[in-house]
């Protein structure tokens, strides 16, 4: 008994393979029938005209200047901390008046606890802090 399902649902109906298998070929792939004598069109092909080329690297140029600056400002943006040494005699406190400018002292003193790692508000002299 002869396997039905291998045959397409064409042939299985008139007992002929369909018009779009025969086109399809060795390739598999759609073609459109030639009649005969005539000659087929050839494959279309990309051509590298330089003035392709000249559109292509001006557009390359113009998303190139847009990304540029903004790649640098994120580099810069990513620099390393600024830090503090303590003297003799400074606070948190004190250093949160001199670098945390017109916020409340009591935020940037729990910011430099936090940033620091410090379990109490105390430092020593030498000792360096990163500011937020």
């Amino acid at each position: 008994m002869q396997n039905v399902r291998s045959k397409s649902t064409t042939s299985a109906v008139y007992g002929r393979p369909s018009a779009a298998r025969q086109m399809a070929g060795v390739t598999g792939g759609w073609r459109v029938p030639v009649p005969a004598g005539a000659v087929a069109p050839a494959a279309p092909q990309l051509r590298l005209v330089p003035g392709r080329i000249a559109l292509f690297l001006g557009v390359l140029l113009v998303v190139g200047l847009f990304l540029v600056p903004r790649m640098v400002s994120v580099v810069s943006s990513v620099s390393t901390p600024q830090t503090h040494v303590v003297e003799s005699g400074e606070t948190l406190w004190a250093v949160a008046g001199e670098y945390g400018g017109d916020s409340d002292p009591r935020v940037y003193v729990d910011r430099l606890l936090e940033i620091n790692h410090l379990k109490s508000p105390q430092v020593y002299p030498g000792q360096t802090l990163t500011l937020p």
